[in-house]
């Protein structure tokens, strides 16, 4: 006796571009502000990526802003990305800070220990820098 194959697993449809958008502003010299929006996972975090490594070449930013407040959902792969480019930011003297984020990503920052490495500023942006990155 032969058994069925089991049911597909279930998918959803999904456009990348449509779960995570990225915004870069520069608010004022020496400062840069990424804000992302939605999903941060295997699929969508070398969107995230690709806009920090354009930010991050010389002449290095003074300090770079993310900004985590739109988060919807994080996973292992985008809080890998962002301990990267927190260790590439040291590395070449910018100092980085994640903006006021959400709950989910403050939840998996606390879970996995990583809001002890990353600077964390809870307040969030002003309103005039908010509305150049959305």
């Amino acid at each position: 006796m032969t058994l069925p194959p089991p049911p597909p697993l279930p998918t959803r449809e999904r456009e990348d571009e449509d779960l995570l958008t990225v915004a870069t502003a520069r608010p004022q010299p020496g400062l840069i502000l990424v804000k992302a929006q939605g999903e941060i996972d295997l699929e969508t975090s070398p969107a995230l990526e690709a806009e920090l490594n354009k930010v991050l070449h010389p002449p290095f930013p003074a300090r770079l802003g993310l900004d985590l407040s739109e988060v919807t959902f994080i996973s292992s792969s985008g809080l890998n990305l962002l301990a990267e480019v927190n260790r590439r930011s040291r590395a070449c003297g910018t100092d980085m800070r994640l903006i006021g984020m959400s709950r989910p990503v403050q939840r998996a920052l606390d879970l996995t220990g990583l809001d002890a490495v990353l600077k964390v500023h809870q307040t969030q942006l002003p309103t005039r820098v908010q509305g150049t990155l959305t």
